[in-house]
């Protein structure tokens, strides 16, 4: 069977066809709706595969993935400032009491410095010696004072009652001596009127006037002995003693003997006052010379948080300065994570992440806290691991877990941060 075609070749002149040729070939008739139907099939399957491929691919544009990631912390250092000999004991809370679950360490020296304790202890003992003699001695003047005291009292009543006595005698001799004088002043006159009369003779009338004159001086030497007696019997009532002779003292030896007293009484007080101020000046040296040698003696401290590197064995020597352990800080675990400089334009501080651990199933939420670049802020001598290397073109991202979330530190993990689409501009940045 022939294959006529329809289309006129070009350059060649077709044959004229007649109407009745081209009505004898039979064309073939295509069906409309089995067309439709394929192209359905087509925008359908065309579809699926759109929506497949936006749901394998919305995941890496939210989410960027970092598996060069390490869970760190910070580490306290506890050094002992004392050599001896180190171990571990029980902790004591702030009760007084024990607590098992936590610890502490403890370094004792083996050969502790007495020196200067032992020195403070003598001179305590020398000045407790001193002031408690001086305390006797005090006691014992006092005493003696207090006898000195009734001695001079009994002394001044004793002698106020012989003034007494002394004076009520002036008093009846000089009454005697004015009665004397009245006598001989009567006589005297009366011989004066017989001489004239011629009865009594001219040398007893003289004698009769040297009479008089004697017995009114008489009169005059007791009443001036009794003013004596008066002045000291007014004196020994105020306590105060006149001696006798050129050369008398004011005091009996009972009040000479206190006035001694009293002087050497101030003299011991005072230095009692002297030595009872060393003695507690002493005892605070003494008192700090003991905490000194405490803590000269026997360190403790301590231990907070988590043990994660011990440099000495229990009951082993250590030396001054000498690393006791290094501590983790288990409130400020962090992680770090080294990603592409290029992907810090869609990580900010407060971008959420999770932290996935390596080798298990567990997985933590975390947040970005800080973006430090290239080099940490932190010495790794400070830090529980060294910071992880990064490339020419890498950075620092630091994540903290949320609070309740816990991960062992030194584990590798998988960082999923939280990301937005990027913008449809970013690739003009690299």
């Amino acid at each position: 069977m022939a294959i006529v075609s329809t289309e006129p070749d070009k350059g060649v002149a077709a044959p004229p066809v007649s109407p009745s040729a081209s009505a004898r070939v039979p064309v073939p008739e295509v069906p409309q709706s089995s067309g439709k139907r394929r192209r359905s099939l087509r925008v359908a399957f065309g579809v699926l595969c759109l929506g497949l491929a936006a749901w394998a691919l919305t995941p890496s544009l939210l989410t960027l993935e970092c598996d060069q990631a390490v869970v760190n912390a910070p580490l306290v250092t506890i050094r002992s400032p004392i050599a001896g000999r180190a171990r571990f004991v029980p902790s004591i809370d702030e009760s007084g009491m024990l607590a098992p679950s936590r610890q502490a360490i403890e370094v004792r020296t083996q050969l502790p410095d007495t020196g200067r304790r032992d020195e403070f202890d003598a001179e305590l003992a020398t000045l407790r010696s001193r002031v408690e003699q001086l305390r006797v001695q005090l006691q014992t003047i006092d005493a003696l004072a207090q006898q000195l005291r009734g001695d001079s009292k009994e002394y001044q009543e004793a002698l106020i009652r012989r003034l007494e006595h002394l004076r009520d005698a002036a008093k009846s001799a000089a009454a005697q001596a004015e009665a004397s004088l009245n006598q001989r002043d009567y006589e005297r006159e009366l011989s004066s009127r017989l001489v004239k009369s011629g009865s009594v003779s001219g040398l007893e009338y003289i004698s009769n006037g040297y009479s008089a004159e004697a017995a009114r001086q008489g009169v005059a030497q007791q009443k001036q002995l009794l003013a004596s007696l008066e002045e000291e019997l007014h004196a020994a009532r105020a306590g105060v003693f006149i001696g006798q002779g050129d050369g008398r003292a004011n005091l009996p030896y009972s009040s000479q003997r206190l006035h001694e007293l009293a002087i050497r009484s101030a003299d011991t007080r005072l230095s009692l006052r002297q030595d009872e101020a060393r003695l507690a000046s002493v005892k605070i040296q003494a008192t700090a010379e003991e905490e000194r040698s405490k803590l000269r003696d026997c360190f403790r401290t301590e231990i907070e948080g988590e043990i994660w590197r011990r440099h000495f064995e229990d009951g082993s020597t250590v030396t001054a300065g000498s690393v006791l352990v290094e501590c983790l800080i288990p409130s400020e675990i962090f992680i770090d994570a080294v990603v592409a400089e290029s992907n810090l334009t869609r990580i900010r501080p407060g971008t959420p992440a999770l932290v996935s651990l390596s080798g298990s199933d567990e997985s933590y939420p975390a947040i970005v806290t800080e973006i430090p670049g290239r080099v940490l802020r932190r010495a790794d001598s400070t830090l529980a691991l060294e910071a992880l290397p990064v490339g020419a073109k890498d950075a620092h991202v630091l994540l903290s877990l949320k609070p309740g979330s816990s991960a062992a530190v030194g584990r590798s993990v998988r960082v999923s941060f939280q990301v937005g689409p990027p913008s449809p501009f970013s690739w003009l940045r690299r």
